[in-house]
């Protein structure tokens, strides 16, 4: 992998991350997206933008109602 170069905790596509580029500290293009309501499950790792994306259109579906 090159410097910044991730790969999906979801799809296991690979993606680059401005975390991870240099500089050291950069901004990642996830900042720019809403934050995500259900918290990540420690150590799963950063989803590519497709998946992310994805996860934040889904959590933004209302919830069906309880039977």
């Amino acid at each position: 992998m090159s410097s910044g170069e991730a790969r999906c905790a979801h799809c296991s596509a690979f993606f680059t991350c401005g975390m991870m580029a240099p500089p050291a500290g950069g901004v990642c293009w996830c900042f720019q997206l809403p934050p995500r309501t259900a918290a990540p499950t420690p150590g799963s790792g950063c989803y590519c933008r497709t998946c992310l994306e994805e996860q934040l259109r889904a959590s933004a579906q209302p919830a069906a109602p309880a039977a």
